[in-house]
C-alpha cells in the first residue's frame, strides 16, 4: 500500500493512518492492519474518555 492523499486532502497510508506519513511511503497489508489496530486503540480511549465525561 502506498501513501496517498485522501478526499479530505490529508496524506494517509493503509486504512487512513496519518501520523508520520511521508510522500512515497509504502507498507504491506500486514503493516496497514497493525497501524489500524494502533489507531483504533487511540480512538477507543478518546471516545471512552469523552463518554465518561458526560
Amino acid at each position: 500500500m502506498k501513501a496517498d492523499v485522501c478526499p479530505a486532502g490529508v496524506l494517509t497510508i493503509g486504512y487512513g493512518h496519518i501520523e508520520g506519513v511521508r510522500c512515497g511511503d509504502i507498507i504491506t497489508a500486514i503493516e496497514a492492519e497493525q497501524l489500524l489496530k494502533v489507531d483504533l486503540v487511540k480512538f477507543e480511549r478518546d471516545v471512552t474518555q469523552l463518554v465518561r465525561g458526560h
